[in-house]
């Protein structure tokens, strides 16, 4: 015979399958959120590092044309080399109230220098943020640069007394034109804004870290080169500046993600957890008060059907419709043994009877054959 269903199995299997829906579920959601938090999160660095950087290009961009501006067609300058020292000395007058109309205009710029090795002049503007070591160390540089005749393409770094700076140079026999902005003047915009769980970093061509600015790197100094960094931790992206000159780096510690989440994520999650603990919770309460209960009524009973009629269900006292039934069961089971036992009794006595009423049938016969006989027996 096909053994049937069971209907306990069958609703442990749905609360089973209901349950590994919760679970699915609730790492569907997880593995979403995570995703839309991470986007999120490197969306909002890809758009920061954009303005910076283009903030930066364009500081850049109007410093160089604030020393092209006093550079062009400025006749003043050829007088620097006269021989007339009341020539040189007017000229120079002259082009430094260019350079510090320039710098009041335009203060993109930190330093602008124009330096001649022949006579050893020195001309320089500055937007008054520069101590006179700065100062001075910058001019010493610029007279390095006409002396030496150094020559450059595009914007440079270069370390002067212990600083980095940017610095663009035009170079013309013994005479130097140079401008310089500090790395760390760059990235002072990004320090205003005051960057949670995000570092800037300023880099030259091989790497090497110029300035930073941010939150910190989870509490670490920032290293020397980008190398250095533990690049596993962080959400990283980079954008090119001054004709690809220098990097800026972007990075977010992954730890932002949990922040991210908090919003709706963890609402999510929380609900999710909530349902999956109460499907436990009656997952429990229904193998601890049916399944188990029912699974041990079927046990007694299949050995009763099977040929022990002495056993007796077993009362479950957690549950009243398990006591009612176990009550009920033993007492017709006693009612049954008892009818039983009645029948077979009865059954015994009508087999007595009818062995006397047998008995009484065959005593007559008996007798009158005897006399039968006997009176036989005296006729021959």
């Amino acid at each position: 015979m096909k053994k049937k269903p069971s209907i306990l199995r069958q609703t442990v299997l749905l609360l089973q399958i209901q349950i590994l829906t919760v679970v699915l579920v609730l790492a569907l959601a997880a593995g979403i959120t995570l995703y839309s938090a991470r986007e999120r999160i490197e969306t909002t660095g890809k758009n920061l590092l954009e303005v910076y950087s283009s903030r930066m290009e364009d500081r850049l961009s109007k410093a160089w044309q604030s020393l092209s501006g006093v550079l062009y067609e400025n006749y003043d300058l050829d007088l620097l080399a006269s021989a007339n020292e009341q020539e040189r000395y007017y000229a120079s007058t002259r082009i430094i109230t260019s350079l510090e109309n320039v710098m009041k205009t335009n203060d993109s710029a930190q330093m602008l220098v124009i330096a001649d090795a022949v006579f050893d002049i020195c001309l320089e503007a500055n937007d008054g943020h520069l101590s006179l070591e700065e100062k001075s160390a910058l001019r010493d540089y610029a007279f390095l640069c006409a002396r030496d005749r150094k020559s450059g393409k595009g914007w440079q770094f270069v370390r002067i007394g212990g600083r980095q700076y940017l610095h663009r140079l035009v170079q013309t026999n013994t005479r130097a034109a140079l401008v310089f902005i500090s790395a760390s003047s760059l990235m002072v915009e990004i320090r205003k804004a005051n960057m949670d769980s995000m570092e800037f970093l300023l880099t030259d061509t091989a790497g090497q870290i110029m300035a930073s600015a941010g939150s910190g790197m989870s509490g670490l100094t920032v290293p020397d080169h980008m190398a250095e960094i533990e690049q596993d931790r962080f959400f990283l992206c980079s954008a090119a500046l001054a004709d690809k000159k220098a990097g800026l780096f972007c990075l977010q510690k992954k730890t932002a993600l949990l922040r991210q989440m908090k919003d709706g994520g963890l609402l999510l999650v929380g609900a999710a957890l909530l349902l999956l603990l109460f499907d436990y919770y009656i997952f429990r309460l229904l193998r601890r008060k049916l399944v188990l209960p029912m699974e041990r009524t079927t046990g007694v009973m299949e050995e009763i059907s099977a040929g022990n009629p002495d056993l007796r269900l077993p009362r479950e006292e957690e549950t009243m419709e398990f006591v009612t039934l176990a009550d009920t069961f033993n007492h017709l089971m006693d009612e049954l043994v008892s009818l039983r036992i009645e029948y077979y009794e009865k059954k015994i006595a009508l087999q007595e009877t009818e062995e006397k009423y047998i008995r009484l049938q065959i005593r007559p016969h008996f007798f009158l054959n005897a006399m039968t006989t006997i009176a036989s027996l005296s006729a021959k």
